[in-house]
């Protein structure tokens, strides 16, 4: 039984470990990255965010938002453990209806690079 409740509380701080704070992104836009991060790199605990957005129109006049986010990431589970990583992620709005919503517009993964 205690081995059942500290695995269960090790599996729920290891999935709550990847969090993107303090950013101004929507809240659908965090959940991609942070999903993305832990499936594609394996990684939580973020520190350090830098982003920039690029608009683009298409000739039908649908805008676009291309985000490059690059994240600072502690891959140390402890304090003593300073390794920091760097996550590149590249993400896309589309001015599309989401049906897992009922929304229009949603966020796609374009890329992800997990460097170290």
């Amino acid at each position: 039984m205690k081995l059942s409740i500290t695995v269960l509380l090790f599996v729920l701080s290891s999935v709550s470990q990847a969090a993107l704070y303090n950013s101004d992104y929507e809240a659908s836009h965090i959940r991609l990255i942070e999903r993305s991060l832990l499936q594609e790199c394996g990684l939580g605990g973020l520190a350090n965010q830098t982003s920039s957005q690029v608009t683009t129109i298409g000739n039908d006049q649908i805008v676009d938002l291309l985000y490059t986010t690059v994240l600072s990431v502690r891959t140390g589970h402890d304090q003593s453990d300073n390794n920091q990583q760097v996550v590149e992620i590249k993400t896309k709005y589309i001015n599309a209806y989401d049906f897992s919503t009922g929304n229009w517009g949603s966020y796609v993964l374009e890329d992800i690079k997990c460097e170290q």
